[in-house]
């Protein structure tokens, strides 16, 4: 049977056509935006076996070798999310907020680990200070967060390099490991253990 390629066509020209307003007028990307083009591009796919498949036998296995492997993709990426958020939830717990619910205060975070990272999966490979603000992004994730718990808008949180710490008033500054922990960077910690992270 033949294949239709117009409509193939016309699904294909669709996904990115789904995805520039997001594309144009957010400043953050994420998976979200992709819902619709990853089910037009299932429109497709499953089109195209149907007329490949020499009979419904072989379009079954296909189909089921496909489920399994995005299973096994979904379920391996739910793993990497709930790890990140229990590595934030972590930090959060760790750091003494109750004490910043008034008053304008200026906090800083830095990662001084040396700890191997997780093993990536896609996107979600993060560790540490990284689950609660990515470098370079320019949203400020780590403020808007301590604000949320605390309660505080004059709470203002910089998420900066080990390199740049330089603390000397107790509970305003931390160490963020890996895993989470939190560290007073108004006690002193081994040149050695502030390097940058491993990528």
């Amino acid at each position: 049977m033949a294949i239709e390629w117009p409509e193939v066509g016309l699904l294909a020209a669709a996904i990115p056509c789904s995805l520039l307003p997001f594309l144009a007028y957010n400043p953050h990307a994420s998976e979200t935006y992709l819902y619709l083009a990853v089910g037009l591009y299932a429109v497709i796919l499953s089109l195209i076996l149907t007329r490949i498949s020499a009979s419904p036998a072989i379009y079954s296995a296909i189909l089921s070798l496909f489920v399994i492997l995005f299973s096994a993709s979904v379920w391996t990426r739910n793993q990497r999310v709930a790890a990140c958020g229990a590595t934030a939830q972590t930090i959060v717990n760790n750091l003494p907020s109750a004490n910043w619910r008034s008053g304008p205060r200026r906090i800083q975070l830095a990662s001084p680990s040396t700890d191997a990272p997780l093993r990536i999966y896609g996107i979600y490979g993060y560790h540490g200070l990284s689950t609660i603000e990515r470098e370079g992004v320019g949203i400020p994730a780590a403020q808007m967060l301590l604000q949320l718990v605390t309660g505080n808008e004059q709470l203002k949180v910089d998420v900066i390099p080990a390199s740049r710490m330089n603390c000397t008033q107790a509970g305003t500054c931390f160490w963020v490991s890996e895993r989470g922990e939190v560290t007073d960077a108004a006690v002193p910690l081994p040149a050695a253990q502030i390097q940058p992270r491993a990528q």
